[in-house]
């Protein structure tokens, strides 16, 4: 029973890390499909407007509203990207250090 909390113990930090990694991926695809479906909804905007002859100011407003969204999805992509490689590193150092202390 002692040995069942030991490993428990040690590996709980690991599970942990692996958790909180595979939040930030999942975060990082929200963003990429939040970024897919503006670009979507740019593209229709444009599709409509070349084909009313009424009210384009009205998507071509849409328009201009979709593109601001992805330049700020693109932006939060990239911050999301640089957190998740800082993480890896992060945690492939922990990683040998958590090998280093088994070892001894």
């Amino acid at each position: 029973m002692q040995t069942l909390f030991k490993a428990i113990l040690i590996t709980s930090p690991i599970f942990a890390l692996i958790f909180f990694y595979v939040v930030m991926q999942q975060g990082k695809i929200d963003t990429e499909i939040k970024k897919q479906d503006a670009i979507f909804e740019r593209d229709w905007a444009e599709f409509q407007a070349e084909f009313k002859t009424t009210d384009k100011s009205k998507y071509t407003e849409r328009t201009r509203k979709e593109e601001e969204k992805i330049t700020e999805y693109e932006k939060k992509e990239r911050e999301k990207e640089e957190k998740a490689e800082n993480f890896e590193k992060e945690f492939e150092k922990a990683i040998q250090e958590f090998e280093k202390e088994k070892r001894r």
